[in-house]
């Protein structure tokens, strides 16, 4: 997310990245390899909408992830 890249990442709430990304405004949580695709293949086709979430997804993590108790706070709260 800090190179601006847009995560796709399990929407199983058992998974810890789902905690970490906005869900459609960062990243999507994808629930199925359908969905995976789905959301893959309209960030490929929508420009704009690639750029957008990449400049949320970068600045969401330099503001918010990278902040180190914050992270450490996160990342804490997912791994339980």
């Amino acid at each position: 997310m800090l190179t601006g890249a847009v995560p796709l990442v399990p929407a199983d709430a058992r998974h810890h990245l789902g905690a970490l990304v906005p869900a459609g405004v960062a990243g999507f949580p994808c629930a199925s390899r359908r969905e995976w695709r789905v959301r893959a293949q309209l960030l490929q086709k929508d420009a704009a909408l690639r750029a957008a979430m990449s400049r949320t997804a970068a600045a969401y993590a330099r503001e918010e992830l990278c902040q180190a108790g914050r992270h450490r706070e996160v990342w804490r709260r997912a791994l339980v």
